[in-house]
């Protein structure tokens, strides 16, 4: 089929001329009437097209009238008349090409009465990459007068963050690309050439140019815009394309799409280049990608020429200075993909700069090739070195370690737990620069049973170190490279990986403490004598530990670190006043501080158990986080969490307000500090009046704002829903099944997550009725709601067959879409190896068959959502949460004709202000099930 298709492409797509335009006028002159569409090029001949891609006005007349070259002065003025003087065997080949050059309508002849005019540079031949030669206009003279933007070109970094494991690809290329790029006529005589007596001009964008990457960038990635809002997923790089999907059928519709649209552009397909035949493994960039193995690595064409540059390094060996940086540019480009390539790069890129030559001046400057540089190049040449390649992908999580050294010791945090040390005074002497590098060293090595096999970060806020780290060594220092170079090759060996980020000062507070030798605030206890006032106090004696570091060459003294958070948090004796460290004393979890607390008052443990019942399990797990990171907060502060006086309170909330957090946010976390903080008086945290000032502050800084822009698309969604993987619904996995059943259950019933995990298929509680043509579903008795309504709280939910199974396309998705037959269908998939009556049951093992969590049905319905966008192609919102569907069910029901009433009583809200506050979104498109699920198989209506 393909082939059928690229033979007609080819017909199409054959290299017209262009019509020789008339003289260009002088600059500033009008320039003479000329039919522009046939003089500009093919692309100017599908203007209605480029017009459909919605593309900027710039690109537009970049197309129609061609490109205004954008100098940043006044343009060169005319420098005579620059003769192209090739070499004499070269002379017969750059003829050749300025011909085929003339045959494309790349260039024109210009006559000889305006050879007088203009900007004249030189001519050359460079080889090209698949054989043949390019000519090439030295315009590094006319680069000078141009303007310099920076804009983004695919890297390999990105190329490797783009592949998705499993995909199937092709590979497109462009012919002549460039050329598909006109120039504004009045603008060709500063692209003029001389060779044998005759004058060329540009009539196309030229390679040499400095903006030619740039403009050609922006007219493709204006041409392909609409495609990548159907789903293509396509990595570009000038006229190398990459196109990848998830499956082959997919990736074959996409490359007749593609091509399709191409074609109808005007842009011409190089289908000799071009691989358009569907596979998992692919050459692209210099880069050989393996989606099974999920690993890249250098192509065989570039390891050959890597290996042939490095044969020319042999010792005694004398070359020219610009093989030297050739060889430092081939690393460069392939550091990506060679695991530790930067550190290795290091020793050759230091044996060059010491000959402290310029690259442009002494470029044919012959140099020896002394024995330190045959030692520099030892890795490179080692076997499978250039070809290990790397894993591809993102790191999703690390392990944050936060380290800070002062010229008096150094200090850390993990997760909770410290360690700092002392220097001695020898390493006092030691620049500030490799003390803080050193303390991430020690603290690299303290924590590494927490964090052997990890994706590591390092918090720091020295940027020489974070420099160090990320770059792997450097040239500036001998002494932190060497460091550094210890710390890569110790990582490399004990973590996945190893990355440093800056934080700035005022935000290192904990390591920051630590490395100037306070104590720890578990080390704090509180005296009780003297006056009525309580004062903190260091200990009397705390113990120092001793450690080495690779064999004790650098001593540090390090403090004892308990290996649990237990014995990093502070007691409690049971009276409000004391809070002084007790050994053995256990650790508060949730809101164990508040209950104690309570305990201090005299009550017993019954009326302690129903007052903390007032608040639901949820709202008592989210109190619980905030306490623990405020807890943090504090340790790193140096002063005890439950007795911390307002001004740490107060800077805790403005820490959090400085992180963009929203005022909802801070009042929970205000709350939790509320439950569990001893208080002020017969007030609670939360009640001073400070803090009521800084709360209403920080609502006028960050006013409550509801989004009316629904999160998702619900059209997408339930269109992907059926097809595969969720369809045919008796043939899916489990897991596929399991998913799509929540999700349409929870679109279905507009219900909060906590509801539909208490469903249960007890025949007291699930009644399939009118032989399966509805559903009734009963919460367990037992359950108690969040938010409880004796008049809508205890109703039952009651989901109607959406449409029978029948020839049209539109009853078939609506079939697809049927909440209780996939329903039905989830019940008796499950009922061989359930061993609950709860709804739903986990079906991967070792879990399957027991009761599924709250938390986990939560990430099941997310997961439908990000798999429906995924497999139509699409990248998944940002922060999509399974609450969104009750927002997204309820918007669209009252779009689609359902009064609030009905709203309001399916989702159990008692009045129509919440709807209206807190869920109603801005959608564009008579049960509820039916209005919700029926919008997969209905237009989108408009505004």
């Amino acid at each position: 089929m393909l082939k059928n298709i690229n033979q007609g492409y080819t017909d199409t797509l054959k290299p017209q001329a262009l019509v020789q335009d008339p003289l260009s006028p002088i600059e500033g002159a009008v320039a003479p009437q000329m039919d522009q569409t046939d003089a500009l090029g093919p692309l100017a001949q599908h203007i209605t097209q480029w017009h459909s891609c919605g593309a900027s006005n710039w690109v537009l007349k970049t197309v129609t009238r061609g490109y205004r070259l954008q100098f940043a002065s006044v343009p060169p003025k005319f420098n005579g008349v620059l003769l192209s003087q090739p070499r004499e065997e070269e002379a017969p080949i750059l003829q050749k090409e300025i011909e085929s050059l003339k045959d494309k309508g790349a260039i024109r002849i210009v006559p000889v009465e305006h050879c007088q005019t203009g900007f004249y540079s030189r001519y050359f031949l460079v080889p090209k990459k698949g054989g043949g030669r390019r000519p090439i206009m030295d315009l590094r003279a006319l680069n000078k007068y141009m303007r310099t933007y920076t804009f983004r070109m695919l890297t390999h970094a990105t190329l490797l963050r783009f592949v998705r494991q499993g995909d199937w690809f092709v590979s497109i290329d462009l012919k002549d690309a460039y050329f598909h790029i006109p120039i504004y006529p009045p603008h060709r005589k500063y692209l003029r050439f001389a060779f044998q007596g005759v004058t060329y001009e540009y009539t196309v964008l030229p390679f040499g140019l400095s903006l030619s990457p740039r403009v050609f960038v922006k007219c493709t990635e204006a041409a392909i815009a609409p495609l990548r809002h159907q789903g293509l997923r396509l990595a570009m790089y000038i006229d190398d394309w990459l196109l990848a999907a998830h499956s082959p059928q997919q990736l074959r519709e996409h490359t007749e799409l593609l091509l399709a649209h191409l074609t109808s552009l005007g842009f011409t397909i190089n289908w000799e280049k071009s691989v358009l035949v569907p596979s998992q493994t692919v050459k692209f960039i210099g880069l050989r990608l393996n989606s099974v193995t999920y690993k890249a690595q250098l192509s065989v064409e570039r390891i050959e020429a890597f290996s042939a540059c490095l044969a020319t390094f042999r010792r005694g060996a004398l070359l020219h200075y610009r093989t030297c940086h050739r060889l430092l540019g081939l690393m460069a480009s392939a550091l990506v993909v060679i695991p530790l390539g930067r550190l290795y790069m290091r020793p050759f890129q230091k044996w060059v700069t010491a000959f402290h030559l310029d690259p442009a001046r002494h470029a044919y400057k012959l140099v020896p090739v002394t024995a330190a540089c045959v030692r520099a190049l030892r890795p490179w040449r080692r076997q499978g070195f250039l070809s290990a390649g790397v894993p591809m992908g993102t790191v999703i999580a690390r392990k944050v370690i936060t380290t800070d050294a002062s010229l008096r010791g150094w200090g850390a945090t993990h997760e909770g737990r410290t360690v700092s040390g002392v220097w001695s005074s020898q390493m006092r002497l030691c620049h500030i620069n490799y003390l803080e590098l050193r303390a991430v060293y020690l603290a690299l090595h303290h924590f590494l049973p927490l964090i052997k096999g990890q994706h590591v970060l390092v918090r720091t806020d020295n940027t020489t170190v974070v420099a160090y780290i990320n770059k792997q060594g450097g040239l500036r220092s001998h002494q932190l490279h060497a460091l550094s170079h210890s710390l890569i090759l110790w990582a490399d060996s004990h973590l996945l990986s190893l990355r440093a980020t800056h934080v700035p000062g005022i935000m290192n507070r904990g390591a920051d403490l630590l490395s100037r030798g306070i104590p720890r605030y578990k080390d704090w206890m509180l005296h009780n004598e003297g006056s009525g006032e309580e004062t903190l106090a260091p200990p009397r004696s705390p113990s120092l530990a001793h450690h080495a570091l690779d064999g004790g060459d650098i001593p540090a003294f390090v403090q004892p670190t308990v290996g649990s958070a237990v014995a990093q948090r502070p007691g409690v004796t049971g009276r409000r006043g004391d809070l002084s460290r007790s050994p053995g004393a256990p650790c508060f979890v949730g809101l164990a501080p508040e209950r104690l607390n309570l305990s201090s008052m005299g009550l017993p443990d019954n009326v302690i158990d129903t007052i903390q019942s007032a608040r639901a399990i949820s709202t008592r797990n989210a109190y619980d986080g905030k306490w623990r990171a405020f807890e943090e907060w504090c340790a790193n502060a140096g002063c005890i969490a439950l007795q911390s006086p307002v001004p740490v309170i107060l800077t805790f909330l403005q820490s959090l307000l400085d992180k963009g957090l929203a005022f909802s946010t801070i009042k929970v976390y205000l709350a939790a500090i509320s439950a569990c903080h001893i208080g002020f008086g017969d007030k609670t945290a939360g009640q001073h009046p400070l803090i009521c000032s800084f709360m209403k502050g920080a609502r006028r800084l960050r006013p409550v704002s509801k989004s009316l822009v629904a999160p998702w698309d619900l059209t997408t969604v339930l269109n992907a829903l059926s097809h595969p993987p969720f369809e045919p619904l008796h043939q899916v996995d489990l897991k596929w099944l399991s998913i799509k059943t929540a999700l349409l259950l929870a679109l279905a019933s507009a219900k909060r997550v906590s509801d539909i995990h208490a469903l249960s298929v007890s025949t007291s509680c699930m009644q399939f009725i009118r032989g399966g043509s509805k559903v009734l579903l009963k919460p367990n008795p037992a359950f108690m709601p969040k938010v409880f309504n004796p008049t809508l709280s205890c109703l039952p939910i009651e989901l109607s067959a959406l449409s029978p199974l029948s020839d049209a396309e539109g009853h078939q998705q609506l079939h697809a879409l049927c909440p209780v037959r996939a329903l039905r269908v989830y019940v008796d998939k499950t009922a061989s190896f359930r061993g609950t009556e709860q709804l739903f049951v986990s079906w991967a093992p070792p879990h399957r068959g027991k009761p599924l969590t709250k938390q986990r049905l939560s990430h099941w319905i997310v997961e439908a959502i990000s798999v429906a966008y995924e497999s139509s192609g699409l990248h998944p919102p940002a922060g999509l949460r399974a609450h969104s569907t009750r927002g997204m069910a309820t918007s669209w029901a009252m779009f689609r004709g359902t009064s609030v009433e009905e709203i309001c009583a399916a989702a159990s809200w008692a009045t129509p202000h919440t709807f209206a506050r807190f869920y109603r979104l801005d959608v564009t498109g008579p049960s509820l099930s039916q209005n919700v699920l029926s919008v997969g198989s209905s237009p989108r209506m408009p505004m």
